[in-house]
């Protein structure tokens, strides 16, 4: 049922102003009516946005019995899980997924919001194609309930009946035949309990570990409201007329300003310790569609075309550009480039802007804050993003401290997750962390050793020696969706994966701060070392 509510101007609004409006209140609405219209729409908003798990596709039971034993078993079911598990089930494995929380999806689940968006361009974190009579595409930059759908519709499709919910895996134990014994411990009191597996898959988030929590000075004085910009804490702020600051320069900071603003806030500030790195969505999307040469790079003069367009779209905005930019780098050291139109035009209407300071603490009025600088800045609402520690728990699992660039840790062993992201990410000298321990010198040892050897290695071999770009632009579906199915492939052909590891030599890479720049390096290194050997052997 629902009820109808008479809302009168004339309670809300004096009638002179009324009539010099000329009641043209499609144009000109006064606050009040506008304040009265987000309500009710807030009341009613469509139940897909509200995070019914009943409304979305079946997964199967999650909470019955672990199995002795299993093909693979993956730690973690949010989309890595997921999608690595239909990998897994098409190359002929029986799986199993444990994930500590109580239910499927991830950090979608459980640190998105209801408004949070992907910090991509559609194409850059689509994990399926929809069929039937109600396919459509998701929206652009999806939503968080077209990304938990379709982590459901993948999972009820290939892993129906195969996640474990509660379930927090304490340990893996390597045994004498290259299998595994993986340890869980119930969340829920069901105690300690073992699979043993062929292969096991790490599918836990990288970057995103637990919340770094920041409490400042006199936050008691504050008269407004404070919380965390993650797992649904705003959902219900009312925003309209506020005067927001959000804590923190990440993506989820910008998405929080954007949150503020779409919710009728009268103004939004960005406060970081240093500029975050936000562009428009055209500037992300151009590059999927540019062409790229035979090594997945783009046209440099092209390059410079489009950063000079992004530089003027702060300028136009009255924004100040990010200041690691006159350092030479793209983004701030473990960034990731937000996407947002809305702080441009939110900033060019004076509704929004980006400074650069910290909060030594709440100002004895409870109207806002003083910085460390001495600057106040009057606030009605503060939402602390303040990011995360990083997720150090793999080694602790495992025992195992460096994983090879391919993503195995080990025989029969392997995780996949975003890299941490470092200010080389793009391919720039600068900002890139220190490679020394991934470095080899045997390939120049045998350069100048064994100079006729190396003469005869066919082009196509050379060719791998060609520093290569990341193919799949922003997005981290296309990383996902291809090194899950290598992995997949491995653990289906545990001859050719033994080739690999023992080929590759030591695994190079740390497990916890694994920055993306290194990834490739990595990899150039390990083909380095393979092509050393095979040209320094006596065949």
């Amino acid at each position: 049922s629902s009820t109808l509510d008479v809302f009168s101007l004339e309670d809300h609004e004096d009638g002179e102003v009324l009539a010099a409006l000329g009641h043209g209140f499609a144009r000109a609405p006064p606050r009040a009516l506008l304040a009265k219209v987000e309500e009710v729409a807030a009341a009613h908003q469509i139940k897909k946005d509200i995070d019914d798990v009943d409304m979305l596709p079946d997964v199967g039971p999650t909470d019955g019995p672990l199995p002795e034993t299993v093909d693979v078993v993956i730690v973690g079911a949010g989309i890595t899980g997921v999608c690595t598990a239909r990998d897994f089930v098409q190359q002929g494995l029986s799986v199993i997924l444990l994930e500590r929380q109580d239910a499927v999806g991830g950090i979608w689940n459980s640190y998105a919001n209801i408004y949070s968006r992907v910090n991509t361009s559609e194409v850059g974190y689509r994990i399926m194609d929809q069929d039937g009579p109600t396919a459509r595409p998701n929206q652009d930059h999806s939503p968080t309930h077209d990304i938990m759908r379709d982590i459901h519709t993948v999972c009820g499709k290939y892993a129906h009946g195969r996640v474990r919910c509660g379930w927090h895996v304490v340990k893996t134990e390597k045994q004498e035949d290259s299998s595994y014994v993986v340890s869980a411990r119930g969340m829920h009191g069901q105690g300690e309990r073992s699979v043993r597996c062929k292969f096991v898959l790490f599918a836990v988030n990288r970057r995103i570990g637990k919340r770094r929590d920041v409490v400042y000075q006199d936050e008691h004085l504050f008269r407004g409201d404070i919380c965390y910009g993650y797992a649904n804490e705003l959902r219900h702020l009312k925003f309209f007329g506020k005067r927001v600051i959000v804590v923190g320069a990440g993506a989820f900071a910008f998405e929080n300003l954007r949150t503020a603003v779409e919710h009728g806030a009268r103004h939004a500030t960005i406060l970081g310790r240093r500029s975050g790195t936000t562009c428009p969505k055209w500037i992300d999307m151009i590059a999927f569609l540019r062409p790229l040469d035979e090594n997945y790079m783009t046209s440099k003069a092209g390059n410079m075309i489009s950063f000079q367009a992004w530089q003027k779209c702060y300028q136009d905005a009255s924004l100040n550009t990010p200041e690691c930019w006159a350092e030479g780098l793209l983004k701030p050291h473990n960034h990731t480039v937000s996407v947002s139109d809305l702080v441009y035009i939110a900033g060019s209407h004076g509704m929004a802007d980006l400074k650069v300071g910290e909060i030594a603490r709440f100002r004895e009025d409870g109207q806002g804050v003083i910085l460390k600088d001495g600057t106040k800045l009057d606030c009605d609402i503060v939402i602390k993003c303040t990011g995360f520690h990083l997720n150090d728990e793999v080694p602790k699992i495992t025992g195992k401290t460096h994983m090879y660039p391919c993503s195995l840790i080990d025989f029969n062993m392997a995780y996949l997750a975003e890299p941490l992201l470092d200010g080389g990410q793009f391919g720039s000298a600068k900002g890139m962390q220190d490679s020394s321990g991934i470095m080899s010198t045997a390939f120049e040892d045998v350069l100048r050793d064994n100079p006729q050897k190396l003469a005869k290695v066919p082009q196509r071999i050379l060719k791998q020696l060609v520093p290569r770009g990341n193919p799949f632009g922003s997005g981290y579906a296309g990383g996902l969706l291809s090194q899950g199915n290598f992995v997949a492939w491995l653990a289906a052909h545990p001859e050719k994966q033994r080739q690999v590891v023992e080929g590759a030599g030591r695994p190079r890479m740390d497990i916890v701060k694994y920055w993306a720049s290194q990834i490739g390096l990595g990899a150039l290194e390990e083909f380095k070392d393979i092509l050393a050997r095979a040209c320094s052997s006596k065949s």
